[in-house]
């Protein structure tokens, strides 16, 4: 059986100052010149967001949803490319988080290849939200025992300056 932990196939995190986590651009993942296909860039940026947000709480989004009715919605993401990766390498993708507002939050992401190169940055900004029954969903603040963990992430290891 092939350890998850150490398959290069599986994203894993391999820092959290700042939390970074290596994976293998799939076959799957790129388009037909065989480098990594633009969405799935937004891809790698949420799955990274949400071992992010595992790794920082506990909680795993799907938790906080289903034991609270909140939720993390994505309301803006933003992606620049550097350089072209090709199927079959390994890329690392570090998560910086920016301004943590009343309900929003501002994440990161600069990703580098084997050789150190930056590939892509990108951004999300993410909202809570509480669902107050069918078609009622509102924003709702930072929940308070995430607030202080977010900003001292935040303060440690902020956007940087490329």
């Amino acid at each position: 059986m092939i350890d998850s932990r150490t398959d290069p196939r599986t994203p894993h995190v391999i820092g959290r100052e700042p939390f970074t986590v290596r994976r293998l651009v799939r076959w799957g993942d790129s388009d037909p010149a065989g480098i990594i296909y633009t969405g799935a860039y937004l891809d790698y940026m949420v799955e990274t967001a949400e071992d992010f947000f595992v790794d920082l709480t506990g909680v795993h989004w799907r938790e906080m949803q289903n034991r609270d009715g909140t939720g993390t919605p994505m309301v803006h993401a933003s992606m620049d490319f550097q350089k072209p990766v090709e199927a079959g390498r390994p890329i690392d993708i570090a998560l910086h988080l920016g301004e943590v507002g009343q309900s929003s939050f501002h994440l990161h992401f600069v990703s580098r290849d084997e050789a150190g190169d930056v590939c892509f940055t990108g951004k999300l900004i993410g909202v809570f939200i509480r669902h107050d029954g069918p078609g009622k969903i509102r924003a709702n603040g930072v929940p308070a025992d995430w607030r202080p963990l977010m900003e001292r992430y935040s303060e440690a290891w902020p956007p940087p300056q490329l």
